[in-house]
């Protein structure tokens, strides 16, 4: 199939009008094809031309969470997230009981194990708890949340035949240092939903956390005196940290701070959506 006349996204991370050449599944050339014959001919004027996204942090859409635990509502959700253009995802967790968590891990392997091409593909699982901070711990559940065990994690992991690629933590909490030392090797450690002062930020850093869970939001704001997490984050090249740009979560004026901060290799994009994504106005649960 050829797309004629569109914006394409090149190497060179700038949009250029040019036409755009697939086998339906992967792109095999660009240029200028105004003397090439095609059957398959689509017409991508004014149109901005991507490759396919990836969300690693998204809990849900269409009146779906991937915490319920439900094949049939993984599989709504990755339907949902291919036509919107993210081709693959890491379905994250929250907060709840352990036995709805071994349940949805499961699902999760049995998902990947379908491996559809029509839908969005499955990478891992993001974990964002239970080993959080009850003082930062947004729309999540305080009742589920869990002191960090490295057993728990290590029960979960098999239920999901080692899906889980990130696990989010609460540094200052009791036995985190110890439980990042521990996974580093078999997950990414992220830092989330903390309370976290510098010092401690640094030496979970420094203990092998890669990753923060959406910049800004559920942790201690940047602050002249006391840099927390963030500050922590920023003097370390191989974090990694995420941004929410839906103008609700970070002002635009502190994206565009944070991509002077940390450039663009360190800065992953993520909706971090529930299951009201894609629905109209109205009322909806999370984590009950």
């Amino acid at each position: 199939m050829i797309f004629k006349n569109g914006y394409v996204y090149c190497d060179d991370c700038l949009f250029h009008k040019i036409d755009l050449e697939t086998n339906k599944e992967r792109i095999v050339a660009m240029g200028n094809f105004s003397g090439k014959a095609e059957k398959e001919e689509e017409l991508a004027m004014d149109f901005y031309v991507i490759p396919g996204l990836i969300d690693i942090h998204i809990h849900g859409c269409v009146n779906v969470d991937f915490s319920d635990g439900k094949l049939d509502g993984l599989n709504k959700i990755a339907k949902y997230l291919a036509k919107n253009g993210i081709t693959s995802f890491c379905p994250t967790s929250l907060t709840l009981p352990v036995e709805q968590l071994r349940q949805a891990f499961r699902i999760a392997y049995r998902f990947k194990k379908q491996n559809k091409k029509e839908i969005s593909y499955v990478h891992g699982i993001t974990m964002e708890g239970p080993f959080i901070s009850a003082d930062k711990k947004g729309a999540q559940p305080i009742e589920h949340i869990k002191q960090p065990d490295i057993d728990l994690f290590k029960k979960l992991n098999e239920e999901a035949k080692g899906m889980i690629k990130i696990v989010s933590i609460a540094p200052e909490i009791k036995g985190s240092i110890n439980f990042i030392k521990q996974i580093k090797k078999t997950a990414i450690v992220a830092l989330a939903h903390t309370n976290s002062d510098y010092e401690t930020a640094k030496k979970a850093i420094n203990s092998g956390a890669t990753h923060v869970i959406h910049l800004f939001n559920a942790m201690p704001p940047l602050h002249h005196r006391k840099p927390g997490v963030i500050g922590a984050a920023i003097e370390n090249k191989q974090v990694s940290v995420e941004l929410i740009c839906d103008g609700i979560h970070v002002h635009k004026s502190l994206i565009k701070a944070a991509f002077k901060l940390f450039t663009d290799d360190r800065i992953v994009f993520v909706s971090d959506s529930i299951r009201s994504c894609g629905l109209n106005d109205g009322e909806f649960i999370l984590a009950g």
